[in-house]
């Protein structure tokens, strides 16, 4: 275990070639999207050394190796260029300052990790567990969306025009549709939708609910 000094000091990292961001244990990463890949942390001085910023099979690893107690800072400023793939979990957080615009993109959240992002993307992919939460905004032309144990999805503000939504274990699943709506909820799974889709094919079994909002 590892107590934080106090003093906040930044410092740049080498980056490669990334377009996958994968967050854990505490640490808060914010993302902005720009020309070049860059890596900065923001933490106490007698910390750095623990967080780890690893770049492998195009992906960039931010995790702690040490169980940090107490830090007054423990973020890691990242620039990324091509955005195909973001998770956090076991308690990592990844916020997104600017708007990040891809075709595709999937976003995976899991035992109590966060992702807080406005998007402008044709096919977005969610998947969320164990406490995980999503909140997002923007426009994504299709939603697929897979919600287990306790994960949220907090998208009103996302307008997609297709979603398939499967909400299962007590996860709530937020979303705003034009068009089209698949939605399955199970074990007290809840789906609340905003927008009048033509077509909405909904299942719901064990008290999981569908609602109009």
């Amino acid at each position: 275990r590892v107590t934080g000094s106090g003093k906040v000091v930044s410092e740049d990292r080498k980056a490669g070639y990334f377009n996958a961001v994968k967050v854990s244990s505490g640490i808060d990463v914010y993302l902005t999207q720009g020309q070049k890949e860059s890596i900065r942390v923001e933490a106490d001085d007698n910390l750095h050394e623990y967080i780890v910023t690893e770049i492998k099979d195009n992906t960039l690893k931010v995790y702690s190796k040490a169980n940090i107690r107490k830090a007054e800072a423990k973020k890691v400023y990242v620039t990324i260029k091509d955005v195909e793939k973001l998770s956090a979990s076991s308690a990592g957080d990844l916020f997104g300052e600017t708007l990040i615009k891809t075709d595709e993109l999937y976003l995976s959240v899991s035992s109590a990790g966060d992702i807080k992002l406005k998007v402008e993307v044709s096919k977005l992919k969610c998947r969320i567990s164990s406490s995980g939460d999503i909140n997002i905004e923007g426009v994504a032309d299709e939603l697929d969306a897979d919600l287990s144990s306790a994960g949220d999805l907090k998208a009103f503000g996302l307008e997609t025009r297709i979603a398939d939504v499967s909400v299962s274990s007590a996860g709530d699943a937020m979303i705003t549709v034009t068009e089209e709506l698949r939605a399955r909820a199970s074990s007290a799974g809840d789906i609340y939708y905003k927008g009048n889709p033509k077509q909405v094919n909904a299942h719901s079994s064990s008290a999981g609910g569908i609602h109009k909002k």
